[in-house]
């Protein structure tokens, strides 16, 4: 037994040197985890399990973590919080679960190495060096990454028993802490696989965008009101009725981008008074609305973003068109928080948004993102936001931010029920069940894309403070000196 002890009374740790345990003291507070990278380079045994001096656990709860390192695994964890528990919702859950996506490992859940118990093999440490658990989530990153094996073993509900701690008991928020310790283990990730991690953009025709640091438009000039841009491919069951909810809307001009179709698409599109782009090939996603939006806002001020697959009413578009012409809103989103419940808010593509925006700092923003339509970007957003970043949502979504410009969730509508279901939003199957759907591996991708290109200007911790001793363990750089590999970042 090892007892990191720092910042303690020395009568506490006379009393601890009276036991059977080893002491290593320190004068001052190390900070949240470093202890456990000190206690962990003083250890000789062939198991490491960490344990918080605060949360008392039986040898019952215990076992099953040294039992499956026994059984083969590397790194043990505690499963808590599972769905069923109120903390699976936490910002420092979403936090983890968007971190065992970027891993790959969605089977993990929210299992993460920031919560105790949990055990590590010695021989792990030569893989990983003992110094990187000062930062638990960055040590368990690099042990994924380094083919360890790491597993959710059972859940132990640490909440109920670890005190709460009175305001100002640290002068800074834990939650804040975790979360950024978290953030600075996806920036290793995307620094060792490359901008979108282990998830490539296989589907989307970046070429077709000329000048893609350009702007939308340069300049307005004298247009006016709020056009829509429709992007569309084999949508003719729906297109018509799609445009007629934009004229009740009074949305003028309308552009259907038709690409890839072999229906009559663009010809129902002409027939119900829309301009339409016509492209043979697929685009891919969202650059349709690149295309889209370049031509519309020549002659509109303001453009709203649907889809052509399904209808929605005109009086729920009119909150969008009103945000952005009168509402001083640059950029207006569907606010799926206020309408969808808790638990349909925590599938991977969900958790992917809630931790992007909370890694802005923009809590309020919940789930909303452009990736849902309906949204619209006004006139200043047009004229500030470069193409490339409109062709990946989250992306326009971290430099509108970046930029200053005022972002808004601004109503709910539902268009998860609507949103007809294509193969790509099928998950891997019963012999794989947390395995995610093409979609859903695609839409995360361009939410660690957005991450890079926020790591960028603000850091590897986007920013989040990080109060540690670190000198203590003379912990190395996180991040080698090695070019990581060429990605599909935007810069």
């Amino acid at each position: 037994m090892i007892v990191v002890a720092n910042g303690v009374p020395d009568r506490m740790v006379r009393r601890l040197q009276r036991t059977p345990a080893r002491v290593i003291s320190f004068s001052h507070l190390l900070g949240h985890d470093v202890g456990r990278a000190v206690g962990a380079q003083a250890a000789t045994g062939g198991a490491l399990l960490f344990l918080d001096a605060d949360v008392a656990c039986t040898r019952a709860e215990i076992r099953p973590f040294l039992t499956a390192l026994r059984a083969g695994a590397d790194i043990a964890l505690n499963a808590y919080p599972t769905p069923t528990q109120p903390t699976y919702d936490h910002p420092t859950a979403v936090a983890k679960r968007a971190l065992n996506l970027a891993l790959d490992r969605p089977d993990l859940g929210a299992a993460s190495m920031t919560a105790v118990p949990h055990a590590v093999r010695r021989s792990a440490l030569r893989v990983v060096d003992a110094r990187f658990l000062a930062i638990p989530p960055l040590f368990q990153a690099r042990a994924v990454l380094a083919g360890l094996r790491v597993m959710a073993v059972q859940e132990v509900n640490v909440r109920l028993r670890n005190p709460v701690r009175k305001p100002g008991t640290y002068p800074y928020s834990v939650r804040d802490l975790i979360v950024g310790d978290h953030l600075e283990a996806v920036h290793y990730v995307l620094a060792q696989q490359g901008p979108r991690g282990p998830y490539p953009d296989t589907v989307r025709d970046r070429g077709e965008i000329r000048h893609p640091d350009r702007p939308v438009v340069k300049s307005h000039g004298d247009s006016v009101g709020t056009g829509a841009v429709v992007p569309a491919c084999n949508e003719a069951p729906s297109i018509a009725s799609a445009l007629a909810t934009l004229r009740d809307a009074e949305i003028d001009p309308v552009w259907v981008v038709d690409n890839g179709s072999t229906d009559a698409t663009g010809q129902l599109a002409r027939a119900s008074g829309a301009a339409v782009q016509t492209y043979p090939q697929r685009l891919g996603h969202d650059v349709g609305r690149v295309l889209g939006a370049v031509e519309a806002a020549k002659t509109a001020r303001n453009l709203l973003f649907v889809d052509a697959d399904f209808s929605l009413p005109g009086e729920q578009l009119l909150p969008f068109r009103e945000a952005v012409e009168t509402g001083g809103v640059d950029m207006a989103l569907n606010d799926l928080s206020r309408g969808l419940s808790p638990r349909r808010q925590r599938d991977p593509v969900s958790t992917m948004k809630r931790f992007l925006n909370l890694a802005l700092r923009r809590p309020d923003l919940g789930i909303a993102s452009p990736t849902a339509v309906p949204h619209a970007l006004s006139h200043r957003a047009l004229t500030t936001l470069p193409r490339r970043a409109l062709c990946v949502p989250p992306v326009a979504l971290v430099q509108a931010v970046l930029a200053g410009l005022v972002v808004q969730p601004t109503a709910f509508v539902d268009v998860v029920g609507p949103n007809r279901r294509h193969a790509l939003h099928r998950h891997g199957g019963e012999d794989s069940p947390t395995a995610l759907s093409a979609m859903a591996r695609f839409i995360v991708g361009d939410h660690l894309e957005a991450l890079d290109v926020l790591f960028r200007e603000r850091g590897p911790r986007a920013g989040f403070v990080q109060p540690r001793d670190l000198a203590a363990v003379d912990l190395p750089s996180a991040i080698p000196d090695t070019p990581r590999p060429v990605g599909e970042g935007v810069g």
